[in-house]
């Protein structure tokens, strides 16, 4: 494990350090989508290929600024508006039964890429 600032800096500095190790992984998984723009970046700057080389699965995926010709294999949540409309029918639920008690889990998702793969 590999701590870095929350941006795309941080995400290409720690990337470029694990890659450079004499024996570096085959997987990155990075647990936001500012760090996962920054390690795609190195992992593209050292000659390697995303899904081919070393797997790289990113949480809520790479923003949509970055340009890339790959499916980033991605851990996404519920959207904000989502999370609200949840919420909301929690608590109108509520409203109507107070002696009930409910509450929701929403997990995350795998949304499958191509930057993910078994190694050769």
């Amino acid at each position: 494990m590999v701590e870095c600032t929350f941006d795309r800096a941080g995400g290409h500095d720690a990337a470029t350090a694990l890659l450079n190790l004499a024996d570096p992984p085959t997987a990155v998984l990075v647990d936001n989508n500012l760090a996962g723009a920054g390690t795609f970046r190195a992992i593209i700057d050292s000659g390697r290929k995303p899904g081919r080389d070393v797997s790289l699965i990113v949480y809520d995926g790479v923003p949509s600024d970055v340009s890339h010709p790959y499916a980033v294999t991605a851990v996404t949540q519920p959207t904000g508006h989502a999370s609200g409309k949840a919420i909301a029918e929690l608590m109108l639920n509520a409203i109507a039964d107070r002696d009930r008690c409910a509450h929701r889990l929403a997990l995350p998702r795998i949304e499958p890429g191509d930057t993910d793969g078994p190694m050769h």
